[in-house]
């Protein structure tokens, strides 16, 4: 640790965990950290106490970090107390314009990178260690002589050893000293205007805001670029503070310049290496997820087409009884289902990734989309004794809400659907893609192309019946796609004996609301943030016990995206089930 007595460092944010946070990182500088809560208690602090930084919280109760910096530049016990700004959030020019006015040093936005507030930190400690002892010196020559000369000449001898740039200038800012390590840092051997050596990316500004301060009489700390007249680009601290005469009058400014070069080159390393790290993580994270996919994709694919060859073998036989026969056309027929599927989600994510996903819009009545998907799903869900249930919360004309439920009855089958289907003719039914059973597996449909309705059934709302409260602007075989997904989902991560509930619902008379919930599996919270994202699955082994490829989800995503909704995902956790909300806007 340095020779030099400890300083003290003021930290202000009304959060502790932040405050704790900046202990920790600044704690092994050895110096003293002093806490404040609050603008108020900051005032306090400062009022008895010398620092060398102000750590200053923008957002804060009461006083915010603006008002509280107004208030300590009005102390001159503080008056020239460099201040660093902290935000959680990202500042405007303008307010970042009106910190610089305020005599703040720096922005740091959070979260805090450690290495560079400590970097930050160090340099000004050293500045203020060694402004405190110019200022010894300074206070010592006034003790030893009055007299104007030998005052000047010792000051000239102190500054020529002093291992930082020293410059005064008159009241117009033109510099009427520099001492030869300011000579070093700008590689000159004459004196010179600092602000004529400015880089020309930041030249405007800088002096822009010393003119400023020469105006008002504030001090002036910045960090900026300068070019030697070698053409050499280094980084400078500069930290002024007007001269008072006897009667308080501004009559020039001293000026203390560091040469940080090294320590932005360091902080730009850091920023890389970190940067780097980021990316590099990032690719493996890809790749990881590239690889599991690949070998999901082979073994999704495989599957099916071993069942096809290997009933396609038997039936090559010729050695087969009738009832292995319609066996194996039905395993056949399943699985050739099930990579159609598989295809399909493939093609559809690259029609997403490449925008060439386009959408066929026309009204379109939720009760009849999502009313369709259950009736594909409900032998399914009977195979597996889940109660479906759908609830519709209607609004009724005296403006009071009503609900309608549809509770899957575990007797019915799909002859019986036959014939409720000829009893209601304007009810819609799925029979190309009702599922086949075999074992108690189940086959999926294709989520892609519409759900057709029995030849000579209509597919139009009956006009004899109320109009839907349930209309948007959609694509109809799209909607369905997005329900069958999360409903068979729901159905396949549904143990035996489980429910799952299909709600709707109107909000603010603006949306419609579809929840699908259920008693399942639940989702891992850890993977929940990713449960949309294309090719992530909670478990991303061959041998896990439920197929697919990750895509469903982040196809589910994009339609409800591009029909101008939202879908969230909710679940307290594993084996507590999962609730899907979408919301889409209804057609006015």
């Amino acid at each position: 640790m340095s020779s030099e007595p400890k300083v003290n460092i003021l930290l202000v944010d009304d959060r502790p965990e932040n405050l704790l946070a900046l202990e920790a990182i600044l704690e092994s500088l050895g110096h003293n950290l002093v806490r404040a809560t609050s603008g108020t208690e900051a005032l306090k602090c400062i009022l008895n106490q010398d620092f060398a930084l102000i750590l200053l919280d923008v957002q804060m109760p009461n006083i915010d970090g603006f008002e509280t910096a107004t208030l300590i530049r009005q102390r001159d016990r503080s008056r020239h107390t460099p201040i660093i700004f902290l935000t959680a959030f990202t500042s405007t020019d303008k307010m970042v314009s009106r910190g610089y006015s305020l005599g703040a040093v720096d922005y740091l936005f959070k979260p805090i990178n450690g290495d560079i507030l400590k970097y930050k930190a160090i340099a000004f400690v050293e500045l203020y260690q060694k402004n405190a002892e110019l200022k010894r010196q300074a206070a010592q020559l006034e003790a030893l002589n009055h007299d104007l000369q030998q005052s000047e000449e010792l000051f000239r001898s102190l500054s020529a050893c002093s291992p930082i740039g020293i410059f005064t200038t008159d009241i117009h800012g033109v510099c009427t000293y520099v001492n030869p390590r300011f000579q070093e840092i700008y590689d000159t051997k004459s004196v010179v205007s600092w602000t004529e050596a400015i880089h020309p990316e930041e030249r405007e500004e800088a002096i822009a805001n010393w003119h400023e301060a020469l105006q008002v009489g504030t001090t002036y700390n910045r960090e900026f670029r300068i070019l030697t007249p070698q053409n050499i680009e280094r980084w400078i601290f500069l930290s002024s503070a007007p001269l008072h005469s006897d009667t308080d009058t501004v009559i020039g400014y001293v000026g203390a310049v560091e040469d940080i070069t090294k320590r932005k080159e360091a902080e730009q390393k850091q920023i890389e290496l970190v940067r780097e790290q980021t990316i590099r993580k990032e690719a493996e994270t890809a790749n990881r997820l590239k690889d599991e996919f690949i070998a999901t994709l082979s073994h999704e694919l495989r599957t099916p087409l071993n069942a096809i060859f290997g009933w396609a073998k038997l039936l090559r036989s010729r050695k087969l009884d009738q009832n292995v026969i319609e066996k194996a056309l039905e395993t056949i027929e399943r699985n050739a289902i099930l990579q159609t599927q598989l295809i399909d989600d493939i093609l559809d994510i690259s029609r997403i990734m490449h925008g060439k996903l386009r959408l066929n819009l026309s009204p379109v009545d939720l009760i009849s989309v999502i009313s369709a998907v259950i009736d594909t799903l409900q032998l399914e869900a009977k195979t597996k004794n889940i109660q479906l249930e759908f609830i519709k919360h209607i609004q009724t004309p005296d403006d009071t809400s009503t609900t309608e439920n549809y509770s899957s009855t575990l007797e019915s089958d799909a002859p019986q659907s036959m014939d409720s289907a000829s009893k209601n003719p304007n009810q819609t039914f799925n029979l190309d893609n009702i599922s086949l059973v075999e074992n108690k597996k189940i086959t999926s449909l294709s989520t892609h192309s519409p759900i057709p309705p029995i030849s000579g059934i209509s597919n139009s709302v009956n006009s004899t019946r109320s109009p839907s409260q349930f209309i948007v602007a959609g694509d109809s075989s799209r909607l369905q796609q997005v329900i069958w997904n999360l409903l068979s989902n729901a159905i396949k991560f549904t143990n035996s004996g489980g429910k799952v509930e299909i709600h709707l619902e109107k909000i603010d008379f603006q949306q419609a609301k579809i929840t699908i919930k259920d008693t399942g599996i639940g989702i891992k919270p850890e993977f929940l943030p990713y449960v949309f994202d294309r090719f992530r699955q909670a478990d991303g082994s061959t041998t896990r016990h439920h197929g697919g490829l990750g895509l469903g989800l982040s196809i589910v995503r994009y339609l409800v995206e591009i029909h101008h909704g939202t879908i969230s995902a909710i679940s307290p956790g594993v084996d507590q089930g999962a609730t899907f909300c979408i919301n889409l806007p209804l057609l006015k």
